[in-house]
């Protein structure tokens, strides 16, 4: 696990007005982004598309 982001990938960093998010500055980060929800929501979206069509 990455000891600068602590396995998220990346900081939040507070300010008054909110949250910034931030990728991880660490060259030997090991994090990997899991997109399975990303791919299952377009794969939904495409889905949704071709009955719209059909």
């Amino acid at each position: 696990m990455c000891q600068t982001c602590n396995g998220t990938g990346g900081l939040a960093i507070e300010h008054s007005w909110g949250i910034q998010f931030e990728p991880c500055p660490d060259t030997n980060c090991d994090f990997e982004v899991d997109n399975s929800d990303l791919e299952r929501l377009q794969a939904w979206l495409d889905e949704q598309k071709r009955r719209e069509s059909a």
